[in-house]
């Protein structure tokens, strides 16, 4: 029975780790496939969100 628990335990956290990583490739992709320009202005915005200087 123990073994069930842990072994359900870690398929939750290896589901979670798997959602994490599809949201970072679709990241990626996104980033890979878009126009160049919608790149740079979203780093810009990110950049001046957080205080920074561009």
């Amino acid at each position: 029975m123990e073994r069930i628990k842990l072994l359900t335990t870690e398929n939750a956290q290896l589901r979670a780790e798997m959602g994490s990583l599809k949201d970072r490739l679709e990241t990626v992709e996104r980033i890979v496939t878009d126009e160049p320009s919608r790149l740079e202005r979203e780093i810009n915005a990110l950049v001046h969100d957080k205080g920074g200087r561009a």
